[in-house]
Protein backbone atom coordinates (compact mmCIF):
# COMPACT_ATOMS: atom_id res chain seq x y z
CA UNK A 1 0.00 0.00 0.00
CA UNK A 2 1.03 3.20 -0.79
CA UNK A 3 3.12 5.08 2.02
CA UNK A 4 1.17 8.66 2.02
CA UNK A 5 -1.82 6.83 1.85
CA UNK A 6 -1.69 4.15 4.77
CA UNK A 7 -3.32 5.48 7.62
CA UNK A 8 -1.80 6.51 11.05
CA UNK A 9 -3.03 7.09 14.55
CA UNK A 10 -4.77 10.60 14.37
CA UNK A 11 -2.45 13.32 16.16
CA UNK A 12 -3.58 14.03 19.65
CA UNK A 13 -3.53 17.46 21.08
CA UNK A 14 -0.99 17.94 23.98
CA UNK A 15 -1.98 20.39 26.75
CA UNK A 16 0.80 22.78 25.90
CA UNK A 17 2.11 25.58 28.32
CA UNK A 18 -0.34 28.36 26.94
CA UNK A 19 -3.34 26.30 27.81
CA UNK A 20 -1.70 25.66 31.70
CA UNK A 21 -1.18 28.95 32.15
CA UNK A 22 -4.44 30.04 30.97
CA UNK A 23 -6.04 27.59 33.94
CA UNK A 24 -3.37 29.21 36.21
CA UNK A 25 -4.43 32.37 35.39
CA UNK A 26 -7.93 31.88 36.06
CA UNK A 27 -7.39 29.99 39.45
CA UNK A 28 -4.85 33.38 40.64
CA UNK A 29 -7.73 35.48 39.70
CA UNK A 30 -10.21 33.40 41.67
CA UNK A 31 -8.25 33.39 44.38
CA UNK A 32 -7.64 36.97 44.68
CA UNK A 33 -11.50 37.86 44.68
CA UNK A 34 -12.56 35.09 47.02
CA UNK A 35 -10.40 32.92 48.00
CA UNK A 36 -10.22 28.84 47.62
CA UNK A 37 -14.25 28.82 47.74
CA UNK A 38 -13.76 31.51 44.68
CA UNK A 39 -11.56 29.07 42.79
CA UNK A 40 -14.26 26.45 43.04
CA UNK A 41 -17.23 28.02 41.87
CA UNK A 42 -15.22 29.23 38.89
CA UNK A 43 -14.37 25.68 37.70
CA UNK A 44 -17.92 24.59 38.07
CA UNK A 45 -19.36 27.53 36.70
CA UNK A 46 -16.97 27.11 33.59
CA UNK A 47 -17.22 23.09 33.47
CA UNK A 48 -20.86 23.94 33.60
CA UNK A 49 -20.71 26.30 30.44
CA UNK A 50 -18.74 23.80 28.54
CA UNK A 51 -20.99 21.31 29.49
CA UNK A 52 -24.19 23.15 28.07
CA UNK A 53 -22.86 24.99 25.73
CA UNK A 54 -24.05 22.84 22.53
CA UNK A 55 -21.16 22.32 20.06
CA UNK A 56 -21.49 24.18 16.82
CA UNK A 57 -22.08 21.66 13.62
CA UNK A 58 -19.74 21.95 10.93
CA UNK A 59 -23.31 22.69 8.32
CA UNK A 60 -24.36 25.15 10.34
CA UNK A 61 -21.05 26.86 10.47
CA UNK A 62 -20.73 26.81 6.83
CA UNK A 63 -24.00 27.94 6.41
CA UNK A 64 -23.35 31.38 9.00
CA UNK A 65 -20.67 32.09 6.74
CA UNK A 66 -22.79 31.88 3.74
CA UNK A 67 -20.31 28.94 1.78
CA UNK A 68 -21.49 26.73 -1.15
CA UNK A 69 -20.81 22.79 -1.07
CA UNK A 70 -18.00 21.99 -2.86
CA UNK A 71 -19.87 19.14 -5.68
CA UNK A 72 -17.59 16.23 -6.96
CA UNK A 73 -18.28 17.42 -10.65
CA UNK A 74 -17.13 20.70 -10.08
CA UNK A 75 -13.58 19.22 -8.19
CA UNK A 76 -12.94 16.11 -8.42
CA UNK A 77 -9.04 16.21 -7.51
CA UNK A 78 -9.99 18.30 -5.13
CA UNK A 79 -12.35 15.37 -3.93
CA UNK A 80 -10.02 12.78 -4.13
CA UNK A 81 -7.01 14.97 -2.15
CA UNK A 82 -9.35 15.31 0.90
CA UNK A 83 -10.05 11.17 1.08
CA UNK A 84 -6.82 10.38 0.72
CA UNK A 85 -5.48 13.35 3.16
CA UNK A 86 -8.20 12.34 5.37
CA UNK A 87 -7.51 8.57 5.31
CA UNK A 88 -4.06 9.56 5.95
CA UNK A 89 -4.65 11.58 9.29
CA UNK A 90 -7.24 9.08 10.87
CA UNK A 91 -9.99 10.70 10.41
CA UNK A 92 -13.54 8.77 10.67
CA UNK A 93 -14.62 10.41 7.29
CA UNK A 94 -13.23 12.96 5.07
CA UNK A 95 -14.63 16.49 6.12
CA UNK A 96 -17.04 18.22 3.57
CA UNK A 97 -15.50 20.47 0.98
CA UNK A 98 -17.23 24.31 0.95
CA UNK A 99 -16.33 27.70 -1.42
CA UNK A 100 -16.15 30.42 0.65
CA UNK A 101 -17.42 33.60 -1.27
CA UNK A 102 -14.54 36.17 -0.54
CA UNK A 103 -11.73 36.50 -2.84
CA UNK A 104 -8.97 37.08 0.10
CA UNK A 105 -7.01 33.98 0.23
CA UNK A 106 -8.18 31.97 3.48
CA UNK A 107 -9.20 28.65 4.48
CA UNK A 108 -11.22 27.53 7.70
CA UNK A 109 -11.50 23.69 8.97
CA UNK A 110 -14.97 23.37 11.24
CA UNK A 111 -15.49 20.04 13.49
CA UNK A 112 -13.39 17.25 14.31
CA UNK A 113 -12.05 14.18 13.67
CA UNK A 114 -15.59 12.48 13.37
CA UNK A 115 -17.30 15.24 11.40
CA UNK A 116 -15.49 18.18 9.68
CA UNK A 117 -15.95 20.77 7.03
CA UNK A 118 -13.39 22.65 5.51
CA UNK A 119 -14.14 26.05 3.59
CA UNK A 120 -11.84 27.26 0.72
CA UNK A 121 -11.88 30.77 -0.59
CA UNK A 122 -12.79 31.32 -3.96
CA UNK A 123 -9.22 33.63 -4.08
CA UNK A 124 -7.23 30.97 -2.37
CA UNK A 125 -8.46 28.62 -5.31
CA UNK A 126 -7.60 30.98 -7.85
CA UNK A 127 -3.96 32.30 -6.07
CA UNK A 128 -2.78 28.92 -5.62
CA UNK A 129 -1.42 26.02 -7.63
CA UNK A 130 -2.14 22.02 -7.15
CA UNK A 131 0.33 21.07 -4.30
CA UNK A 132 -0.26 24.26 -2.76
CA UNK A 133 -3.96 23.50 -2.34
CA UNK A 134 -2.88 20.08 -1.45
CA UNK A 135 -0.91 21.57 1.45
CA UNK A 136 -3.55 23.64 2.51
CA UNK A 137 -5.91 20.81 2.60
CA UNK A 138 -3.76 18.81 4.57
CA UNK A 139 -3.30 21.97 7.22
CA UNK A 140 -6.94 22.20 8.20
CA UNK A 141 -7.20 18.02 8.03
CA UNK A 142 -4.51 18.34 10.99
CA UNK A 143 -6.49 21.09 12.58
CA UNK A 144 -9.83 18.34 12.41
CA UNK A 145 -7.29 15.73 12.94
CA UNK A 146 -6.18 17.20 16.36
CA UNK A 147 -9.65 18.68 17.58
CA UNK A 148 -7.98 22.01 17.92
CA UNK A 149 -11.56 23.93 17.21
CA UNK A 150 -12.41 22.11 20.74
CA UNK A 151 -9.26 22.94 22.51
CA UNK A 152 -9.63 26.95 20.72
CA UNK A 153 -13.02 27.37 22.14
CA UNK A 154 -11.72 26.02 25.63
CA UNK A 155 -9.18 28.58 25.35
CA UNK A 156 -11.51 31.13 24.54
CA UNK A 157 -14.09 30.39 27.45
CA UNK A 158 -11.05 30.55 30.20
CA UNK A 159 -9.65 33.69 28.35
CA UNK A 160 -13.40 35.17 28.63
CA UNK A 161 -13.80 33.85 32.32
CA UNK A 162 -10.62 35.51 33.53
CA UNK A 163 -12.06 39.02 32.07
CA UNK A 164 -15.18 38.88 33.69
CA UNK A 165 -13.87 37.72 37.46
CA UNK A 166 -11.23 40.56 37.01
CA UNK A 167 -13.63 43.18 36.33
CA UNK A 168 -15.84 41.96 38.90
CA UNK A 169 -12.95 42.03 41.01
CA UNK A 170 -11.72 45.76 40.36
CA UNK A 171 -15.65 46.68 40.72
CA UNK A 172 -15.81 44.90 43.95
CA UNK A 173 -12.12 45.75 45.52
CA UNK A 174 -13.20 49.65 43.70
CA UNK A 175 -16.29 50.01 46.26
CA UNK A 176 -14.25 48.97 49.65
CA UNK A 177 -11.69 51.41 48.66
CA UNK A 178 -14.86 54.07 48.19
CA UNK A 179 -16.14 52.72 51.28
CA UNK A 180 -12.67 52.63 53.38
CA UNK A 181 -12.69 49.06 53.98
CA UNK A 182 -10.41 47.92 51.72
CA UNK A 183 -7.16 45.88 52.66
CA UNK A 184 -3.79 47.36 52.98
CA UNK A 185 -2.72 44.85 49.89
CA UNK A 186 -5.29 46.61 47.58
CA UNK A 187 -3.26 48.34 45.07
CA UNK A 188 -1.25 45.28 44.30
CA UNK A 189 -4.46 43.13 44.13
CA UNK A 190 -6.06 45.62 41.71
CA UNK A 191 -2.32 45.90 39.46
CA UNK A 192 -3.03 42.39 39.49
CA UNK A 193 -6.75 42.19 38.16
CA UNK A 194 -5.78 45.12 35.52
CA UNK A 195 -2.67 42.85 34.16
CA UNK A 196 -4.75 39.78 34.53
CA UNK A 197 -6.95 40.32 31.06
CA UNK A 198 -3.50 41.32 29.19
CA UNK A 199 -1.97 38.03 30.33
CA UNK A 200 -5.53 35.61 29.03
CA UNK A 201 -5.00 37.80 25.67
CA UNK A 202 -1.42 37.01 25.34
CA UNK A 203 -1.49 33.44 26.89
CA UNK A 204 -4.97 32.71 24.26
CA UNK A 205 -2.69 34.39 21.15
CA UNK A 206 0.41 31.88 22.05
CA UNK A 207 -2.26 28.56 22.52
CA UNK A 208 -3.42 29.53 18.92
CA UNK A 209 0.28 29.69 17.41
CA UNK A 210 1.10 26.58 19.18
CA UNK A 211 -1.97 24.71 17.38
CA UNK A 212 -0.57 26.38 14.42
CA UNK A 213 3.04 25.47 13.99
CA UNK A 214 1.46 21.83 15.04
CA UNK A 215 -0.87 21.82 12.01
CA UNK A 216 2.05 22.79 10.15
CA UNK A 217 4.47 20.20 11.15
CA UNK A 218 1.17 17.11 10.93
CA UNK A 219 0.43 19.09 7.09
CA UNK A 220 4.04 18.31 5.93
CA UNK A 221 3.70 14.68 7.59
CA UNK A 222 0.69 14.32 6.09
CA UNK A 223 1.47 15.39 2.00
CA UNK A 224 5.35 14.43 2.44
CA UNK A 225 5.46 18.22 0.75
CA UNK A 226 6.45 20.98 3.51
CA UNK A 227 7.64 22.77 0.38
CA UNK A 228 4.45 22.85 -0.72
CA UNK A 229 2.95 24.26 2.03
CA UNK A 230 5.80 26.80 2.36
CA UNK A 231 5.28 27.90 -0.50
CA UNK A 232 1.09 28.44 -0.23
CA UNK A 233 2.59 30.32 3.47
CA UNK A 234 4.64 32.61 1.22
CA UNK A 235 2.49 33.44 -1.92
CA UNK A 236 -0.70 34.03 0.44
CA UNK A 237 1.50 36.81 2.72
CA UNK A 238 2.38 38.55 -0.55
CA UNK A 239 -0.69 38.63 -1.48
CA UNK A 240 -2.24 39.96 1.06
CA UNK A 241 0.63 42.76 1.51
CA UNK A 242 -0.08 44.08 -1.66
CA UNK A 243 -3.56 45.05 -1.34
CA UNK A 244 -2.73 46.81 2.41
CA UNK A 245 -2.09 50.30 2.84
CA UNK A 246 1.16 51.69 2.63
CA UNK A 247 1.04 52.61 6.11
CA UNK A 248 -0.23 49.32 7.60
CA UNK A 249 2.33 47.21 5.92
CA UNK A 250 4.98 48.31 8.06
CA UNK A 251 3.14 49.21 11.66
CA UNK A 252 5.06 51.20 14.38
CA UNK A 253 3.70 48.77 17.13
CA UNK A 254 4.62 45.03 16.45
CA UNK A 255 1.69 43.16 18.89
CA UNK A 256 3.30 39.83 18.01
CA UNK A 257 2.34 38.39 21.66
CA UNK A 258 -1.38 38.73 20.66
CA UNK A 259 -1.47 37.62 16.79
CA UNK A 260 -3.34 34.30 16.71
CA UNK A 261 -1.20 33.22 13.67
CA UNK A 262 2.51 32.72 14.27
CA UNK A 263 4.24 34.96 11.55
CA UNK A 264 4.77 33.80 8.26
CA UNK A 265 8.70 34.10 7.89
CA UNK A 266 8.33 31.87 11.25
CA UNK A 267 6.24 28.89 10.13
CA UNK A 268 8.20 29.26 6.28
CA UNK A 269 11.65 28.71 8.47
CA UNK A 270 10.03 25.58 10.33
CA UNK A 271 8.67 24.21 7.10
CA UNK A 272 12.30 24.47 5.24
CA UNK A 273 14.01 22.77 8.26
CA UNK A 274 11.71 20.09 8.12
CA UNK A 275 12.44 19.77 4.06
CA UNK A 276 16.25 20.08 4.56
CA UNK A 277 16.05 16.03 3.79
CA UNK A 278 14.10 16.46 1.23
CA UNK A 279 10.29 16.72 0.41
CA UNK A 280 9.12 13.06 0.14
CA UNK A 281 6.29 13.88 -2.60
CA UNK A 282 4.65 10.16 -3.48
CA UNK A 283 1.95 8.70 -6.02
CA UNK A 284 -0.58 10.71 -3.70
CA UNK A 285 0.70 13.46 -5.21
CA UNK A 286 -1.57 12.58 -8.44
CA UNK A 287 -4.01 12.08 -6.26
CA UNK A 288 -4.89 16.33 -6.94
CA UNK A 289 -4.13 15.90 -10.74
CA UNK A 290 -3.35 18.67 -12.64
CA UNK A 291 -4.70 17.07 -15.92
CA UNK A 292 -8.64 18.88 -15.59
CA UNK A 293 -7.95 23.01 -15.71
CA UNK A 294 -4.74 24.34 -12.89
CA UNK A 295 -6.10 21.70 -10.18
CA UNK A 296 -9.39 19.81 -11.22
CA UNK A 297 -12.04 22.47 -10.20
CA UNK A 298 -14.30 24.10 -12.16
CA UNK A 299 -14.98 27.39 -10.64
CA UNK A 300 -19.34 27.91 -9.75
CA UNK A 301 -20.78 31.14 -10.19
CA UNK A 302 -22.21 33.02 -7.59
Amino acid sequence: MNRLLTPTRPAEPPVGLPMIGLVALLALTSWLIAGVAGTLVAVLAITAALVLLPPLHPARAMRWLRAVPIRTMDAPSLKMASHALAQRAGLAAAPHLYWLPQWMPNAVAVGNAQQGAIGLSLGAARLLGPREIRAVLAHEVAHLAAGDVAWTRLATVFAHAVRGIALAGLVLIGARVLAGTAAPSAAAVILLLIAAPVAAAMLQSAASREREFAADRRAAELTGDPLALASALTRIERHHRRRLPAVLRQPAVDFALLRSHPATNERVDRLLAVSRGGPAIGPADSATGASAGPWGVRLVAW
